[in-house]
């Protein structure tokens, strides 16, 4: 399965990893953004990298509009601590991430209750074929003895 550029396995574990896009280096403070997707298999990974990856856009979006010019995001931005800036950006990465393993493990349930609906749907249809099977020759005796007897 081919996995997105910005999705790579380190070790066990695929991992997320992009840019940040240059004009927001110097808000962000870092240059690339690295987190671990929690997972080991290529699908799942995949699925998590690409939604965390839309959710990570959307960040860099909103932190764009904070302020509607370059004077006035570094002014917000300046009136912050490097501690509570870094602290900040990462609670949104964070925030992000964890929004990803929920959506995961939402995933994991739909998928088990269908597979959950496909077992019982094959059990009844077993049974109402056992049941049909075990009905159908004593119907045809009835109706032969009946055809007999008139």
């Amino acid at each position: 399965m081919s996995l997105a550029q910005h999705i790579h396995r380190r070790g066990g574990i695929y991992h997320l990893r992009l840019r940040v896009p240059s004009d927001l280096i110097h808000t962000i403070r870092r240059g690339e953004i690295h987190r671990s997707l929690g997972s080991s298999h290529p699908k799942e990974a995949k699925w998590q990298g690409n939604r965390l990856y839309g959710m990570i856009l959307d960040i860099f979006d909103k932190l764009r509009r904070m302020a509607d010019s370059k004077e006035e995001r570094l002014a917000q931005l300046s009136e912050m601590s490097d501690s509570e800036r870094e602290k900040t950006i990462g609670d949104l990465f964070d925030l992000a991430t964890a929004s990803v393993q929920e959506l995961s493990r939402e995933e994991e349930r739909r998928l088990e209750a269908e597979t959950d609906v496909q077992k019982l749907t094959g059990a009844v249809k077993t049974l109402v074929k056992n049941m049909a099977d075990s009905v159908f020759p004593d119907t045809l005796d009835v109706l032969e003895r009946s055809k007999n007897a008139i």
